[in-house]
């Protein structure tokens, strides 16, 4: 008997140790089981918020536009185009030791009044904790700024800027632009990035007057002070990067859908105010550039004159957008024209006609298709004060009684050459072949 009594003792001993062990093991276990349950319970949130800011934006499309207009169809591609333009940044395999170039005009440009004129290449991702050599050749464009972007969830910030009359070359014409979160050698060409989480891009924009002959710089990035021996690399996109990222995504979709249609609308129509300067840049435009909205509203027949005074500037354009501010067709369209584009009447003054149909006139403005839409002007660097555009509605039979009587006639055989010259341009741009490689 008290043989049997020991054995169920051991056997008692071994069940309560092993209750005691397997406890062990579930409270050390079950919050890793938990975390991950939850973990795997939310993955795809990210995923979810930009379906959602999608879902909004087209609702907010349909509420503003009328159905089966230019507008509501512009308005959905203005949406899908977030994804395409913001993708890239929040979704990018490569990280800040690994900063990639890209460059519009493309489809991902179509925002905020893009520029027909300009060429954008982007540097990026780039932080303050590494230093970054931007480096090439001088070309011959009329004008370049360069741009530092803070990239963030609800938009971007400037955090330094420069411009190309600034900039210092070697005698052979290179040049070097040094990022960082201070200028340890006292580089003359140099862009701090600030120390609170970096910069997210460099945008640099090269203003080009003529499409089909000036030449671009070539550009080229390297991060400095790495180890020679140790390859830069990228970290392939997991699901814990994915969510926060995606949800920053869906919150700058969601952010940014109404913002340049509000510009627009509550801008006055036919009627152009005083150019002034950007304050600091955070829209995404350059602090230097004075620029002036207006809504256009016109018929098929009537036109909207617009004389625009000449100025000491470095650079200016006029543009025509659609009502999500995104450039009108400017390959196969006259939708813009910068000073050297556009004649100029002996008074000193650009006279352009927004109209449906070709009024005959050199700085004809065409609305393609469009009866409502924006109006865009730029005066770069502005050497003396500027003069506010005027701008008349007036009956498009009655339109030459408001031109100089020398004002000249283009005939259809010059327009379409005009037209052929533009896009031919426009492809140059996208494909520069003329770029020199650099060593």
């Amino acid at each position: 008997m008290a043989y049997m009594d020991l054995i169920i003792k051991h056997r008692l001993k071994f069940f309560i140790l092993s209750l005691l062990v397997i406890g062990f093991v579930i409270i050390k276990l079950m919050p890793s089981f938990i975390f991950k349950s939850v973990l795997s319970a939310n993955e795809g949130i990210g995923y979810s918020a930009v379906v959602s800011a999608l879902s909004k934006a087209g609702n907010y499309i349909e509420s503003e536009t009328e159905p089966g207009s230019l507008d509501r169809a512009q308005g959905y591609r203005y949406a899908l185009r977030r994804i395409e333009q913001w993708n890239g940044v929040f979704m990018s395999d490569h990280n800040a030791l690994t900063p990639t170039i890209s460059r519009c005009p493309s489809r991902l440009c179509k925002y905020g009044f893009d520029n027909p004129d300009a060429v954008y290449q982007t540097v990026g991702p780039v932080s303050s904790k590494y230093q970054y050599r931007v480096f090439g050749q001088k070309g011959n464009v009329s004008y370049i700024t360069y741009q530092l972007f803070n990239i963030g969830p609800d938009g971007f910030g400037t955090s330094d800027t420069m411009e190309s009359d600034a900039l210092v070359y070697d005698d052979n014409g290179g040049y070097e632009i040094f990022l960082g979160a201070e200028n340890l050698d006292n580089h003359p060409n140099f862009l701090q990035l600030p120390e609170q989480g970096g910069a997210g891009q460099l945008v640099i924009r090269s203003l080009i007057k003529d499409w089909n002959n000036e030449i671009e710089p070539t550009l080229n990035v390297e991060v400095l002070g790495l180890d020679k021996g140790v390859p830069a690399t990228s970290t392939p996109l997991n699901m814990k990067m994915f969510d926060p990222r995606a949800l920053g995504l869906g919150r700058i979709i969601e952010n940014n859908i109404k913002a340049w249609r509000e510009k627009i609308m509550n801008a006055p129509a036919n009627s152009m105010p005083m150019p002034t300067a950007a304050k600091s840049g955070g829209s995404g435009g350059f602090i230097t550039n004075h620029t002036a909205v207006m809504r256009f509203e016109v018929e098929p027949d009537e036109a909207v004159l617009i004389e625009v005074q000449k100025a000491d500037v470095v650079y200016s354009n006029i543009q025509l957008s659609n009502m999500w501010g995104e450039s009108l067709d400017y390959g196969s369209h006259l939708v813009s024209f910068n000073d050297a584009q556009a004649y100029l009447d002996a008074d000193n003054v650009f006279r352009y006609v927004l109209a449906h149909k070709d009024p005959g006139v050199p700085n004809w403005l065409d609305t393609v298709g469009h009866s409502i839409g924006g109006v865009f002007v730029r005066f770069q660097s502005p050497k003396e004060e500027l003069t506010q555009p005027a701008v008349k509605l007036v009956s498009f039979s009655d339109l030459k009684q408001y031109l100089p009587p020398d004002h000249p006639t283009v005939t259809p055989a010059q327009r379409a050459e005009t037209i052929r010259a533009r896009l031919s341009g426009l492809n140059r741009k996208k494909n520069p072949v003329y770029n020199r490689d650099i060593k």
